[in-house]
């Protein structure tokens, strides 16, 4: 999916416009509220339906290209600054771990039925053994392999020492969650958001995780929320960044203007290209994007 996103109501000061493409590189000027809270917003509208059914009629609009965009339209995934290996590797229905092992046992309805049969003949009915003094009887109440999955602990092993989930070196644990995701197939478009993903991250860790997300085949959108101008060294198409700026992300369509300006300003001193990488390696550094933006035209910062 690419074009304008837009985001309104929930607790947005003002409308917000997004360039969406295959990688969207959100940075923050003065403003480290927006960010954070588009991301609450995506993750609140497309994933919980009683934050949908009870905000849809009351002002939240999510849009692409001016088409209203339902709850049931995407999936969005969240990897937060520090990622939880021990949350994010429970075998539940939300998780992605799950989700990955009940397409594999949809494929495999055979090896399903002989665990579920297996799983009655030999442990719920010595338990049933157990309750049927007391008038009562267990029972399996839904087929899938959900029933029987949380029997399953994930034991965490780095050169075959155990190591807690929480000492687990989050490098490692951002890109094992981001790898599940671009495995997981569906029906719905994928959309994952990075929240301040240099977090808890070496430099070259950071440019590794980046070239990561970059080779991402099965995920149609991924939105970076980051602060770190290492960025720039791997994504360097200059339509897949904004600048948020009293409650407004800058697009495309304001590069576009900066840029004309800033030909006029350099009266041809500078090229097209030289003025490009100016506005490219100056959006990490608010107190140098000022000095070269701040003043260039009152209708555009």
């Amino acid at each position: 999916m690419e074009g304008i996103f837009s985001l309104d109501g929930y607790k947005l000061n003002k409308r917000i416009y997004i360039n969406l493409q295959k990688v969207t590189i959100l940075t923050a000027h003065n403003d480290y509220y927006t960010p954070v809270i588009i991301f609450d917003l995506l993750d609140s509208y497309f994933n919980k339906k009683d934050f949908s059914d009870t905000f849809l009629n009351k002002g939240v609009f999510v849009s692409l290209n001016e088409k209203k965009l339902n709850p049931q339209d995407l999936i969005v995934f969240r990897l937060r600054p520090t990622v939880n290996l021990e949350n994010e590797l429970k075998i539940t229905k939300k998780t992605i771990l799950g989700q990955i092992l009940n397409q594999k046992f949809c494929e495999k309805q055979d090896i399903y039925n002989k665990v579920l049969f297996y799983l009655q003949k030999d442990i719920i009915s010595k338990l049933d053994e157990e309750l049927i003094n007391y008038g009562l009887k267990s029972q399996i109440v839904e087929e899938n392999i959900f029933n029987f999955a949380k029997l399953i602990e994930i034991e965490n092993y780095i050169d075959e020492n155990p190591v807690f989930f929480k000492e687990q070196d989050q490098y490692l644990a951002k890109s094992l969650i981001v790898n599940l995701i671009n495995k997981l197939h569906t029906k719905k478009s994928k959309l994952l958001l990075c929240e301040l993903p240099e977090y808890a991250l070496k430099e070259d860790e950071y440019k590794k995780f980046l070239k990561t997300l970059k080779q991402c085949d099965n995920i149609e959108n991924i939105i970076i929320y980051t602060n770190s101008e290492n960025t720039n060294t791997i994504f360097r198409d200059i339509y897949t960044y904004h600048i948020v700026k009293e409650n407004s992300v800058l697009g495309f369509d304001d590069y576009d203007r900066i840029l004309g300006l800033l030909i006029e300003k350099y009266n041809y001193r500078k090229s097209e290209t030289e003025i490009t990488e100016l506005i490219i390696n100056s959006i990490f550094f608010e107190r140098e994007f000022k000095q070269i933006f701040e003043n260039i035209d009152e209708n555009i910062i």
